[in-house]
């Protein structure tokens, strides 16, 4: 099973816009995708499509706003049962069109730079005066978006054209290899209702997803984030 970023940029090319938003952190910005991507794909066994397949592709673009919200248009392609195999997600370009107001965590595996106010058991704030403190954690995004491409709704009861109402995610933070798994994930702040449980490790059954318009996701000013416990 993987989810695989088609469109990911190679030495040669910035097919995905990340070099000419973030420049010189292109890479960085693109690793802390990949962590937010592998998040996802360890937490779904097997996609088990009807075609047999075992791949969703994704595309991820800059696009031109400037702002540090998203939105994610799925699916571009669906299975015969309806499962998302494909989605788009565009991130803004930052509040100055180059980045700016984004927190691109340089360690997307650990979580040191978020060990400020304790939410709940989920969700812990920035360190206060730390390097993600006020901005908003691309981490958090594109798990976040991410939540959509494999299908989840908003409100999984309602079309694909109702109003989008508010949940909690429960983001899921990669561990590295031989490390222990997280005791926390992070969540968003600004939302009343309580996270959800971390999807478990099961095939994906056969859930009907509507294409729907994109949703954006905007910028918080201050992302909550994974804490590890020992």
């Amino acid at each position: 099973m993987s989810i695989h970023w088609v469109n990911e940029a190679a030495s040669f090319n910035d097919s995905d816009g990340f070099g000419a938003v973030f420049g010189s952190q292109a890479v960085t910005a693109r690793l802390v995708v990949e962590a937010a991507i592998q998040g996802w794909a360890g937490a779904i066994e097997n996609f088990n499509y009807a075609d047999g397949t075992n791949d969703f592709k994704l595309t991820v673009n800059m696009g031109s706003d400037k702002n540090t919200g998203a939105s994610a248009a799925f699916a571009s392609k669906v299975d015969a049962n309806h499962k998302p195999m494909a989605g788009t997600i565009t991130l803004g370009a930052g509040t100055d069109g180059h980045g700016a107001g984004y927190f691109l965590d340089p360690t997307p595996f650990e979580s040191s730079e978020f060990q400020g106010t304790v939410i709940n058991a989920y969700a812990a704030n920035a360190t206060a005066g730390g390097p993600a403190d006020r901005l908003t954690d691309l981490f958090t995004i594109m798990t976040l978006e991410l939540t959509h491409e494999m299908g989840i709704l908003d409100d999984p009861t309602s079309s694909g054209s109702a109003t989008p109402t508010t949940i909690c995610r429960t983001p899921i933070k990669p561990t590295p290899p031989n490390r222990a798994s997280c005791g926390r994930t992070r969540g968003r702040t600004s939302s009343p209702c309580s996270p959800r449980t971390t999807p478990a490790r099961t095939p994906a059954t056969a859930t009907r997803c509507t294409p729907r318009s994109p949703r954006r996701e905007r910028g918080h000013r201050q992302q909550p984030h994974l804490l590890r416990v020992p």
